[in-house]
């Protein structure tokens, strides 16, 4: 192994042990903001745990810049929204959680609610689905339809799982555009640039210092839409042409 891979390896351990060590921290929070604090409240701290936990890779070089993204959210509406992100990284969520003024709930993999102190964390912000299991993918809509219905906001991200192609973006799964269908509940997309340089999600595991940046797009309202598919076809278009631009 050359002296270089030696260090990149160093600078992942150490890391991701500044990000265990933050999440350590916010674990018995968000634990007792969960099952002591009326819901609203709860969000918000839950919502400044993400905050402080993402923050931590800013400890080890990567820096996030928000490209009027915080000044775009005063025009969303008041109401649930359905936030749908682009997947190259690990770093997507984080970045995606620094910008965000209020909380939205993300779909998560089952499999991570299975691991030590981080699955706790899991269960307690996120909607765990399992997508092998045509059963666990009904109750995650079930539960997503709820939790819309009643005021929450959801995190979606449409690719499914981490772009790991070579290509910018993948097909859209049409989750998300259903829900936003069938309720009436506006999509709002976040691009997040340049987290794949950062921390690509190869094998071995690559972290880089530099900078990863957020922008939102406009709100696609689905009551402007035919169909489903013609909404989901519209926000993806937006992607590639986004994309397309520096």
């Amino acid at each position: 192994m050359s002296m270089k891979r030696v260090f990149e390896l160093i600078y992942l351990y150490v890391g991701f042990s500044i990000f265990g060590l933050a999440m350590l921290l916010v674990f018995p929070i968000v634990g007792l903001a969960n099952f002591l604090l009326p819901d609203a409240f709860s969000n918000w701290i839950k919502l400044h745990c993400m905050k402080f936990w993402a923050a931590s890779f800013y400890s080890f070089g990567v820096w996030f810049y928000h490209k009027g993204s915080r000044k775009a959210q005063e025009n969303w509406p008041k109401g649930p929204v359905i936030i749908v992100c682009n997947h190259n990284s690990l770093l997507d969520t984080p970045a995606l959680y620094l910008m965000l003024k209020r909380f939205a709930k993300p779909l998560a993999k089952m499999s991570l609610t299975k691991a030590p102190i981080f699955g706790h964390l899991c269960q307690w912000i996120t909607l765990p689905v399992e997508r092998k299991s045509a059963e666990s993918r009904q109750k995650a809509m079930a539960d997503m339809n709820s939790y819309l219905s009643n005021g929450g906001s959801l995190v979606i991200f449409p690719e499914g799982k981490t772009n790991k192609t070579a290509q910018p973006i993948q097909p859209f799964e049409p989750g998300a555009f259903r829900l936003s269908f069938d309720l009436g509940i506006p999509i709002v997309p976040v691009l997040v640039r340049n987290s794949r340089y950062c921390l690509a999600s190869t094998s071995p595991m690559t972290l880089r210092p530099g900078m990863v940046t957020t922008e939102t797009g406009p709100i696609f309202n689905p009551n402007a839409y035919s169909n489903s598919l013609d909404l989901q076809r519209n926000v993806f278009e937006w992607y590639e042409t986004s994309l397309q631009k520096p």
